[in-house]
């Protein structure tokens, strides 16, 4: 939560891809 450019871009790559969405919401959740 220090570098709000990583965040968006990490939110824009996982959108795309069900399997890094579901690895990425399971992490930061």
């Amino acid at each position: 939560m220090t570098d709000p450019s990583a965040t968006g871009r990490d939110r824009v790559a996982p959108r795309p891809e069900p399997v890094a969405a579901t690895e990425d919401e399971e992490d930061g959740r």
